[in-house]
């Protein structure tokens, strides 16, 4: 699937869902950019737009999508402390969200990663291979659990069940790689 198409299906979606976000282009007031996007990436970026500042219910609280013009300031915290490169943070990713802090970030390959914060190292889940895939995945996401769900899944006891994983797997995650689906499963229920 086309950057172009994910792109406009995720914003379908996400107006169905009465969900806000902004669609920003990249220009000369957020040239810094492009050191955070491959070449592909924003040349699609710049054509059809970047879904960010874009808040997404989780079972439990939100994952934020940054938008562009804050991307480099978000860094602090996880690529830079105190404006100096951490040099326990893969430098070759920049964070572009977070979910209740931990960190998801990009990559020159244009792979999107998850990572924990806290945890005294950075280990990253691979999330999928593109940044297409990941918007097709979170537009699979959003549809599944806060339109299909109505963002309940959790049973009585307030626990989510092996069938309802089960279903996120083949609906949300079933074309993704098996690294990918692990990633995922670990992003949306850690």
């Amino acid at each position: 699937m086309s950057y172009e198409i994910s792109s406009k299906n995720f914003k379908d979606v996400l107006d169905k869902a009465g969900i806000s976000y902004s669609t920003e282009h990249v220009s000369d007031q957020n040239k810094e950019c492009r050191d955070v996007f491959n070449d592909q990436d924003l040349r699609e970026i710049s054509q059809f737009g970047y879904v960010g500042d874009v808040s997404i219910k989780w079972p439990v609280e939100q994952f934020y999508i940054y938008p562009l013009a804050n991307l480099l300031k978000m860094q602090e915290g996880y690529r830079v402390s105190n404006g100096i490169a951490d040099t326990h943070w893969d430098q070759a990713k920049y964070v572009i969200g977070d979910w209740a802090a931990d960190p998801v970030s990009i990559d020159k390959s244009g792979g999107i990663w998850y990572a924990v914060h806290g945890e005294g190292e950075w280990n990253y889940d691979k999330l999928s291979n593109s940044l297409e895939e990941f918007i097709d995945t979170l537009r699979k996401w959003v549809e599944y659990f806060l339109i299909e769900n109505k963002g309940k899944i959790k049973n009585e006891q307030r626990k989510i069940t092996l069938e309802k994983k089960a279903e996120v797997q083949e609906i949300v995650l079933g074309s993704l790689n098996e690294e990918c689906k692990k990633g995922f499963m670990r992003f949306l229920f850690s």
